[in-house]
């Protein structure tokens, strides 16, 4: 993570051989997390102030390509090149596949919400 004003890097979460494909900053429980999907089908969350890993879920899709965080619904919704959407809700300790959607339109490029709509 870097400061983009002092140009300066401050943190490096690693923990994954695989390349990162995509990245979401959210804000839960006052806290920060940084969602990663990986070119494994990994999606990983990282506590950056700590820079360790918080919870991890998956290796169930080709790879993860799109992601994102409802914050009315406290789910983590991943999207992956095999043209699936996973969706993975908030548990103690970490998160729980919830449902897999195949839409048969080729690979999940973009994931988004509306908020408000429940």
């Amino acid at each position: 993570m870097w400061d983009i004003y002092c140009m300066t890097c401050n943190a490096t979460l690693d923990g994954q051989p695989d390349g990162v494909l995509c990245l979401h900053y959210l804000i839960d429980r006052n806290q920060q997390r940084l969602l990663a999907g990986y070119l494994d089908g990994a999606a990983k969350i990282w506590d950056p102030e700590k820079e360790c890993c918080v919870s991890a879920d998956g290796g169930i899709a080709k790879s993860v390509n799109a992601l994102c965080w409802h914050p009315e619904l406290r789910v983590v919704i991943t999207g992956s090149l095999d043209g699936t959407v996973q969706i993975w809700k908030s548990t103690k300790p970490g998160y729980r596949l919830e449902n897999i959607i195949g839409f048969n339109l080729g690979a999940v490029n973009a994931i988004g919400y509306i908020q408000g709509l429940t």
